[in-house]
């Protein structure tokens, strides 16, 4: 995988078990950021394992969104290859950092990650699901050019409550 991946504000860059900070346990652990994550809460031994593991995995792309201008890490990106045949990934992403949150950040990571997927690794096909209440994110991937496809009863239970998600894909050929 090339080392990193520009974009106007922003860049993307593999990450490592050095980039498994207090603050990026913090994020995961904060209510409002994890409102629309399976991960709920974790420490900072749980986190550095799960970037361990990830890294291991041969169909796992867990990458890193920096600020380019003071190079703080402000979020994640993660593909998950699916089907190789097809080459087709899901696609998963968090602004961490809440100082970046309401400025166009998840949009524009999205836009640089789907590019990347498509350019670098040689994906034909991206799929993510979003949390129906997650308005916000559902915006941004519109944004990125994804598509909504159906809607996944019962996708998620968080605290008890179940929740319904929306499918979303791009494809290659329409880039």
């Amino acid at each position: 995988m090339n080392d990193q991946f520009f974009s106007q504000r922003i860049y993307l860059r593999p990450l490592t078990l050095n980039d498994v900070s207090q603050k990026y346990c913090d994020w995961l652990n904060d209510p409002q950021v994890n409102q629309f994550l399976e991960t709920r809460q974790t420490t900072l031994n749980q986190l550095k394992k799960y970037v361990s593991d990830q890294i291991a995995d041969p169909k796992s792309f867990l990458i890193g969104i920096f600020d380019k201008e003071n190079n703080n890490h402000i979020g994640n990106v993660k593909f998950y290859l699916l089907d190789e045949a097809k080459k087709r990934a899901d696609f998963g992403i968090i602004i961490g950092d809440k100082n970046y949150w309401q400025a166009g950040f998840g949009t524009e990571a999205t836009k640089l990650a789907i590019d990347y997927g498509f350019k670098i690794l040689g994906f034909n096909e991206i799929e993510l699901g979003v949390l129906a209440e997650n308005i916000r994110g559902q915006k941004a991937f519109s944004k990125a050019g994804f598509k909504p496809i159906t809607v996944k009863k019962n996708y998620a239970n968080h605290n008890g409550i179940w929740h319904d998600a929306i499918l979303m894909e791009i494809k290659k050929y329409i880039r």
